[in-house]
C-alpha cells in the first residue's frame, strides 16, 4: 500500500487529502471484507424487510406493464392508462424518470400531451 498526496499548496486552498495506491490482492481482500461486513449486517437485522422486497416486486412489474405497451410504439400518458390501467400520475412518474437518464424519447405533442417511446436499447 502507498500513500500519495499533492505537495503543492495555494494559499486559498486547502490540501488534498492522501489517496491510497492498493495493488490488486490488497483491492481484493479489501473488497471480500466489505462483502462480509455487508452479509454480517444483512444477518443481524434480519435479512431485507418483506415489505422492501415486495415494493421492489410491485415496481418491476409497473415497469414491465408501460415497457410492453410503449413496444407497440410511441403512445401518450392517456393511451399508456388505458392500456395498462395504470393511474397516470404513476405512469407520469416513471416515463420522467426513464427520461432523465435516456431510456425514453419524447416525440410530438398530441393535443395536450406529447407521445412517449422507448429509446433503442430499450426496445431489445
Amino acid at each position: 500500500m502507498k500513500v500519495v498526496g499533492s505537495t503543492s499548496l495555494r494559499p486559498w486552498s486547502k490540501p488534498s487529502p492522501p489517496t491510497i495506491e492498493m495493488s490488486g490482492t490488497e483491492r481484493k481482500l479489501e473488497n471480500r471484507t466489505e462483502t462480509k461486513t455487508a452479509q454480517v449486517a444483512r444477518q443481524h437485522r434480519g435479512g431485507v424487510p418483506k415489505e422492501l422486497m415486495e415494493l421492489s416486486r410491485e415496481q418491476a412489474r409497473i415497469r414491465q406493464k408501460i415497457r410492453e405497451a410503449l413496444k407497440s410504439g410511441p403512445l401518450t400518458v392517456p393511451e399508456l392508462h388505458a392500456a395498462t390501467g395504470l393511474p397516470t400520475d404513476e405512469i407520469l412518474w416513471y416515463l420522467m424518470a426513464w427520461k432523465k437518464y435516456g431510456r425514453i424519447l419524447e416525440g410530438e405533442q398530441c393535443e395536450d400531451y406529447y407521445k412517449y417511446a422507448l429509446a433503442e436499447e430499450e426496445r431489445k
